[in-house]
């Protein structure tokens, strides 16, 4: 509610969902206004991801792994929430490549969006692993794959 109030009942599908790309457009264009919609989202998430963990270990079918994807990990302080950060990172220019594609959105855009964001060299230094995204699908989840096993005969 907090964010429809905000950012204005156009932002809204006829569903009711937002509209995530007419959002972003609002959004990265006005740094005042992303600074206020961060300030509403990730503490909600973070709550979310703390009631969900509760709940997740005081089932019976308590899952090894608890993995989700938020933008500004580091930045919001969800490092904090969890045992192990990993970073999954693509060099720049696929990543503008992916970006045109999936939301059809420009270099300058993406570059842009890119630019606002914490440097390589700080994910480098502040995750527990780093995974290699841009050579494709299979390599992407056969490094994974790699991780997980490893994290599994740790908890042995």
């Amino acid at each position: 509610m907090q964010l429809m109030m905000l950012l204005g009942k156009d932002m809204l599908l006829p569903d009711g969902r937002f509209d995530r790309s007419k959002m972003a457009q609002k959004v990265f264009s006005d740094p005042k206004l992303l600074e206020s919609v961060n300030k509403i989202v990730h503490p909600a998430v973070k709550r979310y991801v703390n009631e969900d963990i509760k709940r997740l270990l005081e089932s019976e079918n308590s899952p090894d792994f608890y993995v989700f994807e938020a933008a500004l990990l580091l930045e919001e302080g969800y490092d904090e929430l969890l045992d192990d950060m990993w970073y999954i990172y693509t060099d720049e220019n696929e990543r503008i490549r992916r970006l045109s594609e999936s939301r059809s959105m420009s270099a300058v855009r993406a570059r842009s969006i890119m630019a606002s964001q914490l440097p390589d060299e700080v994910f480098r230094e502040r995750c527990d692993i780093v995974i290699d995204n841009s050579k494709g699908f299979y390599y992407t989840e056969n490094q994974i794959n790699f991780r997980i096993e490893v994290l599994r005969s740790d908890k042995t």
